[in-house]
């Protein structure tokens, strides 16, 4: 209160305290017209009956004076919190800086001090929003410790302390770029749209209210200011008084004092997004479309959750056609072709770009010598054209990379990589910039080899950089999850488990134990033990990754996506199959939301559930859902994409099981030449197909040519994998029963052998497959 205030609320007081409580109000409308001040008057007298100690019954100066006392200082106590500095002042209240005093145990929270009179019906209200908001346990969102009702009947909150830069302050000392802030963004709103779904809204978004914490993850403050949406509220036999805000990020219907929704906590993410994109690299006309609908002036016009808006920053990032922009044809189109030809674009780009490059930076580089200002304009020019050369590249993804244009793919990729290591070779942050984006091209078109090689190069330029910035640190770890992945799928396990087990030490010193990255690589390890032969300390640690995700609140679809189809595939090969389904359909779910139901991902998602359905025996599912399935890969990903031609492989499996055998060979060979065609006989895909062709053979009576093609697998595959692979031990097992088909009868036994001892090591000897193969031996007789 200012002074004139508090004799004017004084004043009224004193002239109706000595009335019937029923005739204050009226006689109060008698003596002023002011609605602020007569809201107070008649807060006070609420606040007075809601008191512990009854202001009533005390004398009203008492009660006015004790209300007019000034903040707390340093050294105050209230609850068990002791008042350590006084860190900010809000509309709202002040915020303290404290210490937990109770001797349990030591703790540091921020407290937020509510200003106001709070009326009884307020402090009702106030009791149950805090119930609420102590649920909001979220990664992006500052948790609620404590709350209570200090001596004199002010509301107070605590919270969790967050440590950080504001929102738009990082955004300027990082130098982020427009798709950096987009990705802090979505991160933050997930926060949001997870309050939003326990009807808690905020109520005042803006950049002081998002920090950045020393992790670089988005935390969400001032929750404890929120409300309730007016529903649930009005639910509550509530009626909620005027809200704090700040009127530059406020909704249009919270400034004019209207129902609340989630929707006013929309328009208030739309003009902070728009705030941090001018502070990186400015909006297009599809971002100022995104911002313009989620801060519509008409609630209505706005996105209806902040998913939806999530989901069309999604779109935005993926180049697909946005909901905020008209679907008209022309933009449909356009936006087509920028998904599945950006490497015909980018080949005549490339000779282009590089060429400018080239002779540009050189020239100036000589020039610079002698003149400053040409050579601060020569480096800024490196600096936009190593940018453009990144987003060229990057757009080689397994959306846009139809198998089709791989040579030219790879030609393309070539010569970056050539150029760059020359022409970046005393440049190691762009070196490194270029070679990861070259490295995760490679890895989109499989040529994981290349990959590797790349990534290699990116993590030998991790030079003069400071190893206690905790965002090096985490970059580093992150390229060193790529080039991980990149070394299992060459098969190369060993040399996987000793770059994984030496990221992990590093994430859990650098980062902790439940850092979204340090779980990425434990989902990673599982991944590895899986397919190193050791099912169960796989699935055991895949299980405990999954616990340490939910209680971490991870958000990251991408993190949460690998994590769930891993989890299927071990519960599914270990014939959990009750499990497994569920957490597969979540992830096909999640994949279908976030990416489109034409993903990659999805797609993968979907067929993981069609082997599903192959190793439960439901074959004739199967193939209901892999007939459809295969077409939508040829058309989205292309004929000899790897997913495609897996595709085609398993509906020629799930046929053959139906008893369709004729149907089945047609596509075992379609998908088997395929592969040759696009990879080459040695790559593994190739291998994998020539095993299952082999089968085929085997069950028509081709006996002859199933031997001759299983030698040959086994020849290029002994070498390469390990003694307990599982792709290893099946195309040993198809060898077997090609030297039985051959009449080889004591090679034959000796190759059941040979399987049964890997089964027994691998599997052990009540497994199913193992039993399997035992009878398959006993059928031989002795010798």
């Amino acid at each position: 209160m200012t002074p004139e205030h508090f004799r004017a609320v004084r004043a009224l007081y004193e002239a109706v305290v000595e009335l019937p409580a029923e005739a204050r109000a009226a006689h109060l409308h008698t003596l002023s017209s002011e609605p602020l001040l007569l809201s107070d008057v008649l807060a006070l007298f609420d606040a007075g009956a809601a008191a512990p100690n009854g202001w009533i019954t005390r004398p009203v100066r008492g009660a006015l004076a004790e209300l007019s006392k000034p903040a707390p200082g340093v050294g105050a106590v209230i609850g068990v919190w002791r008042i350590s500095a006084e860190i900010g002042e809000g509309g709202m209240g002040s915020v303290f800086l404290v210490e937990r005093c109770d001797g349990h145990f030591e703790q540091i929270a921020a407290l937020k001090l509510l200003k106001g009179l709070p009326s009884a019906e307020r402090l009702a209200y106030f009791s149950r929003e805090r119930q609420l908001l102590a649920k909001l346990t979220h990664t992006n969102i500052a948790r609620l410790y404590d709350g209570g009702i200090t001596s004199n009947g002010q509301p107070y909150l605590v919270m969790e302390y967050v440590e950080g830069l504001h929102v738009d302050q990082h955004c300027q000392s990082a130098r982020l770029s427009r798709d950096g802030v987009l990705k802090l963004f979505i991160e933050a709103c997930h926060g949001v749209a997870f309050a939003h779904r326990q009807l808690i809204v905020h109520c005042d978004i803006k950049p002081s209210n998002l920090l950045i914490n020393k992790d670089g993850r988005p935390v969400l403050l001032d929750f404890g200011i929120a409300r309730l949406s007016d529903a649930e509220a009005s639910e509550l036999g509530t009626i909620l008084p005027a809200q704090a805000f700040t009127p530059r990020y406020a909704s249009p219907e919270q400034q004019a004092g209207e129902a609340i929704s989630t929707l006013s906590d929309i328009y208030s993410l739309g003009l902070l997004l728009a705030e941090l994109l001018d502070l990186a690299q400015g909006r297009d006309r599809e971002l100022a479309a995104i911002i313009a609908k989620a801060s519509h002036a008409e609630q209505n016009q706005r996105y209806p959750s902040v998913d939806a808006l999530i989901d069309d920053l999604h779109r935005y990032r993926q180049r697909l056609p946005l909901r905020a922009m008209p679907a008209t044809r022309t933009y449909v189109a356009r936006k087509f072709l920028a998904r599945r030809w950006p490497l015909v674009l980018s080949a005549l780009a490339f000779a282009a770009t590089v060429a400018a490059f080239t002779v540009q930076v050189v020239f100036e580089r000589d020039v610079a010598t002698a003149q400053r200002d040409r050579a601060t304009q020569a480096e800024a020019s490196a600096q936009r054209i190593n940018a453009f050369l990144g987003s060229v590249l990057s757009s080689v993804d397994p959306d846009n990379a139809r198998s089709m244009d791989r040579s030219l793919m790879q030609s393309v990729l070539n010569q970056a990589a050539a150029r760059a290591l020359t022409e970046l070779r005393d440049r190691p942050r762009e070196l490194r910039e270029i070679s990861t984006v070259i490295a995760d091209s490679y890895f989109s078109i499989s040529d994981f080899a290349q990959a590797e090689h790349h990534y290699q190069i990116a993590q030998s330029n991790f030079v003069d950089v400071d190893p206690n910035d905790l965002s090096i640190t985490a970059a580093r770890l992150q390229l060193l999850h790529k080039y991980a992945k990149s070394l299992m799928a060459s098969d190369k396990l060993d040399a996987a488990k000793a770059v994984l087990n030496r990221g992990l030490a590093d994430a859990r010193r650098h980062l902790g134990d439940r850092h979204e990255i340090t779980l990425s690589l434990r989902t990673l390890q599982a991944e590895q033990l899986f397919r190193a032969g050791l099912p169960k300390q796989s699935l055991a640690l895949a299980e405990d990754n999954y616990l340490q995700m939910q209680r971490a609140q991870i958000s990251d679809p991408d993190i949460w996506f690998d994590q769930l189809v891993l989890m299927a595939k071990m519960n599914s090969n270990s014939g959990n199959f009750e499990r497994a389904r569920p957490i597969l359909q979540q992830a096909i779910t999640l994949a279908s939301e976030r990416y489109g139901a034409s993903s990659s991902r999805t797609l993968r998602a979907r067929n993981n559930l069609a082997v599903l359905l192959l190793q439960s025996k439901r074959y004739t599912d199967a193939v209901m859902l892999l007939r459809p399935l295969a077409r939508d890969a040829e058309r989205y990903l292309g004929e000899n994409n790897y997913l495609t031609i897996s595709l085609l492989s398993n509906l020629g499996t799930a046929l053959r099981y139906s008893g369709e055998n004729i149907e089945s060979g047609e596509y075992y060979v379609k998908a088997y030449q395929r592969s040759v065609a696009a990879f080459g006989v040695s790559y593994d895909l190739s291998l994998q197909l020539a095993n299952n062709l082999a089968i085929y053979e085997l069950n028509n009576g081709q006996a002859k040519r199933a031997l001759q093609r299983i030698n040959d697998v086994v020849r290029i595959v002994e070498p390469q994998h390990e003694r307990l692979d599982p792709f290893l031990i099946e195309s040993l097992r198809t060898h077997a029963l090609a030297l039985v088909a051959n009449r080889q009868i004591e090679l034959a036994r000796a190759a059941w052998h040979d399987v049964i001892e890997r089964d027994l090591a691998l599997y052990g000897a009540m497994d199913a497959q193992t039993l399997s193969d035992q009878a398959a031996l006993e059928t031989l007789g002795k010798p």
